[in-house]
């Protein structure tokens, strides 16, 4: 049989790559226009969790929540304290001032722009040409294999634990997104245990995982569906599979409409909350108290200093971000040529579906007229059937009543013969001749038979005094 495709995509932030930030030195606004589909913080959490649960369109039902809740907010919050509370007291007890104590490691880490959050994976097995043919029924079996994808990434990445895994099924490939907490052990700075992704998915870690989700997902696909699928080659060179780019275009699309959407999310929330911060800063600006020794000078607060600090430094990112956009241009470029190309491939196989439900129609008319034929043969057959039953029975009543006859007629002979009136030489002449059964009321009289006209002369020549 042909091999299934197998794609296992991790986020990451490309503008903190080396390359980028020797690109952001060079550059003149000092940015780069790679994508970020990180979970960097909280907001960016919030972010996956509306996504990866429908929350935003509240569209639940062809979606299947595999590990923990319908808040992924709370389950990697959940985790965090399973993972790091320990640690973190330990570490707090050997503090002696309160400042560097950490009350809570998840707030201390979404507050931290030099470590993520938690890891998003998107697991898919199969593409898009080959998820068409099959059935919602079919496709609902993947639950079984996407559950033991889970178990099977705590087993290749130990220090990788799980705190969602949702299956989404209304596209058109059944995928999985796996949202998760890598960690490091054995610190001697800080806590001892402590959020590490660069530790975990290093260039040759993610080789091995790569191959070891592989042969599990296969392994496991044709257990649940009965088949021997073997999978695609992998490119040679860097690990293909994981990189959006070498994804099957349509894998590529829905990933990247993923990142395409919490990247116009967050550029959304981030212009908001400009337009309000620049509220506020106009206000604290309108409120500034004049100098008493240069009434041309106003004095600010060092609080209101630093927050408009903060503002001029969120309106700088936002700007390089909008100016960052031109990604997106791009990629939306290609999702217009895409969907011309899938509008052709539509109306084709509209086409063709049109002329199947023809043939159908007609398969199905010729079936329906042979239905009735074949039900028509079967009554005739039935009538047959009965009126042979019938036939039979008569036949039956017909033979008892000739075998009576016989019987009695033998009885007769037999009678006959026994009281002398039929000599016994005679009964076969008699009966071939016919003379045993006339109907003549002719009468045997001493082993002669005699007509009615016979025994008409008889009884009047005994009326005239002869004797017989």
């Amino acid at each position: 049989m042909s091999g299934l495709s197998y794609s296992l995509h991790i986020g990451n932030d490309k503008n903190k790559s080396k390359n980028a930030r020797r690109m952001a030195k060079s550059s003149k606004s000092g940015t780069t226009s790679f994508s970020n589909n990180a979970i960097q913080n909280a907001r960016q959490l919030s972010k996956v969790d509306n996504h990866n649960l429908r929350n935003y369109d509240n569209n639940k039902e062809l979606i299947e929540i595999v590990r923990d809740s319908d808040n992924i907010t709370k389950d990697v919050k959940d985790l965090y304290v399973r993972l790091f509370d320990s640690a973190r007291k330990k570490y707090n007890e050997s503090q002696t001032r309160n400042d560097r104590k950490i009350d809570d490691y998840f707030e201390h880490i979404a507050k931290d722009d030099k470590h993520d959050l938690a890891v998003e994976l998107i697991i898919e097995l199969g593409d898009k040409t080959y998820w068409d043919k099959i059935s919602k029924e079919e496709k609902l079996k993947m639950v079984d294999v996407y559950k033991k994808q889970c178990d099977d990434l705590e087993t290749i990445i130990p220090n990788f634990k799980i705190a969602n895994a949702t299956i989404h099924f209304d596209e058109t490939s059944p995928h999985m997104h796996v949202i998760g907490v890598p960690y490091k052990e054995g610190k001697k700075n800080g806590m001892y245990r402590q959020v590490g992704k660069a530790s975990v998915f290093t260039k040759e870690s993610l080789v091995k995982i790569q191959d070891g989700m592989r042969e599990r997902a296969i392994d496991k696909f044709n257990e649940i569906y009965g088949t021997s699928f073997s999978l695609k080659e992998k490119e040679q060179g860097r690990n293909k599979d994981i990189n959006v780019k070498d994804m099957d275009n349509y894998s590529k699309f829905k990933i990247e409409q993923d990142l395409l959407s919490n990247e116009v999310d967050r550029l959304t929330e981030n212009n908001l909350k400009i337009t309000s911060d620049s509220e506020d800063m106009e206000k604290m600006l309108n409120n500034l108290e004049p100098n008493r020794f240069k009434k041309n000078n106003f004095t600010i607060s060092k609080y209101d200093k630093d927050r408009l600090k903060k503002y001029i430094e969120e309106a700088k990112q936002s700007t390089n971000d909008m100016l960052s956009t031109a990604n997106l241009k791009a990629m939306m470029d290609n999702y217009e040529k895409y969907l011309k190309e899938y509008k052709k491939e539509k109306e084709s196989y509209k086409r063709t579906i049109r002329n199947q439900s023809d043939e159908l129609v007609r398969v199905n008319r010729e079936f329906n007229n042979m239905k009735a034929d074949y039900y028509s043969l079967k009554d005739s057959e039935r009538k047959a059937y009965y009126e042979t039953l019938k036939l039979e029975d008569k036949i039956d009543k017909i033979v008892d009543t000739s075998r009576t006859i016989i019987n009695g007629a033998f009885a007769f002979i037999s009678m006959l013969v026994e009281d002398g009136y039929i000599p016994e030489s005679k009964v076969d002449e008699g009966i071939e001749e016919g003379l045993l059964f006339r109907h003549d009321k002719g009468k045997w009289i001493n082993g002669k038979y005699y007509t009615y006209e016979m025994l008409q002369k008889l009884q009047k020549e005994k009326d005239n005094g002869m004797s017989l």
